[in-house]
């Protein structure tokens, strides 16, 4: 009974209620852009947190490893002499390759970066493809890579050809994917707030002149076997990730930092502590520029949807009156009042959830909502402080009104 008069409500003052809940269902959609804001912030930390979050040390070089004397002419590759001389340290890297990449018999002009298992994990949740896949289990023969838009046109199944600085044999590649235009790969991207996990993060729409190739370290050493020159040719370069062990004495951890000072050329070098420690500070500051607007905004919101409320009891107020003369109680008149403020939550949460899917289908390349926990508890929260607002506003305007306060 009490639902089906607050309908009858609803429907004599349909306009003003219309009104209520595209009031609501901007806060909601404001909220909900707020925290995928955050969340996709702290999303992005937690996926390098595993590799930031020990003791070590975080190296940006552009030439990369310096070959000690007593390794030269020896043909172990960068990464040998790294774990040779860092044994029980955990390395994650890029590399650079020591080769050309052809097309036909021209060379490419293409930005070829090798990545550790690590890094290839975390940029497959990150990028998006616009054809093709992300890297999957391989066990073929040939090396697989996913490659930027590019004015060569190449696109998915298109092979082109590795040929070593010192050697003349050529590899195959197959492309098996092409990125988006905005997708963004792990790359060293400077800003004024260095190091935290943002400083890996970029973004190749910023770069549109730059042709990307993204190969994985798995197929190298997969193949390496059958042919041992595909371990030579990548060169630890880039970025470098070296994880100490848990347990290093005094004398070991001395040893590691000086051959990382004097075997690797550093253009940036960060203790990944410190890393870890500016990760934070960094979402810390998103969360300090968006909560306020976020808090502005829905407090604005929400006390003008409570005003509304109050309009639209003044205007139900003599139907709820005759409800009294008729005998029903007070009580009974504010469960009517109540499924009101109900129904205008539920049909704000539906009118959401629709704009919220057609918004991201028309513009999923811009739209940066997205939804999880944190974006329902939000939205959870403003619809229980709002409900609250509204029926002890409501309570005290309907207690005011001479009809409301007949004994009987």
């Amino acid at each position: 009974m009490y639902m089906r008069l607050a309908l009858r409500e609803i429907k004599r003052s349909r306009k003003l209620f219309l009104f209520l809940i595209l009031q609501l269902c901007v806060t909601f959609l404001a909220a909900i852009g707020c925290a995928s804001v955050v969340s996709g912030q702290y999303w992005r930390y937690d996926a390098f947190k595993s590799i930031i979050g020990k003791e070590g040390w975080f190296v940006n070089t552009n030439l990369g490893l310096r070959i000690p004397e007593a390794d030269a002419g020896t043909g172990r590759s960068g990464r040998e002499i790294l774990e040779k001389y860092l044994p029980d340290a955990n390395i994650i890297c890029t590399y650079s390759i020591f080769g050309d990449i052809f097309m036909d018999d021209a060379v490419l002009d293409i930005d070829s970066t090798v990545y550790d298992p690590e890094l290839i994990d975390i940029m497959g949740a990150e990028t998006e493809i616009a054809e093709g896949r992300w890297f999957a289990k391989n066990d073929g023969r040939e090396i697989e890579a996913v490659i930027s838009q590019n004015y060569y046109g190449l696109t998915e199944g298109d092979v082109v050809n590795l040929v070593a600085y010192a050697g003349e044999e050529s590899i195959p590649i197959r492309i098996v994917g092409v990125l988006k235009e905005d997708s963004t790969v792990i790359k060293m991207n400077y800003s004024s707030d260095m190091v935290g996990y943002h400083n890996f993060l970029y973004n190749l729409q910023g770069d549109p002149g730059t042709q990307f190739l993204i190969l994985q370290e798995e197929d190298f050493s997969r193949l390496a076997a059958a042919n041992p020159q595909l371990k030579e040719i990548l060169w630890p370069q880039g970025l470098l990730f070296i994880q100490y062990p848990d347990r290093i004495s005094d004398e070991e951890k001395a040893g590691y930092d000086n051959f990382i000072a004097d075997n690797l050329e550093i253009r940036l070098k960060e203790t990944l502590e410190t890393v870890d420690q500016k990760s934070k500070r960094y979402i810390k500051r998103q969360l300090n520029d968006i909560v306020p607007v976020l808090l502005v905004f829905c407090i604005m919101i929400v006390m003008s949807t409570v005003c509304v409320s109050v309009i639209e009891v003044r205007q139900h107020i003599t139907n709820l009156s005759i409800y009294r003369i008729v005998g029903m109680s007070r009580k009974s008149c504010f469960l009517i009042q109540l499924c009101i403020n109900i129904i205008i939550l539920c049909l704000t949460m539906a009118v959401t959830a629709i704009a919220f899917i057609v918004m991201q289908r028309l513009g999923k390349d811009m739209i940066i909502w997205n939804t999880g926990i944190l974006q329902t508890a939000v939205c959870a929260f403003i619809a229980v402080v709002w409900m609250i607002l509204v029926f002890v506003v409501q309570y005290k305007v309907m207690n005011k009104h001479e009809l409301w306060r007949m004994n009987i």
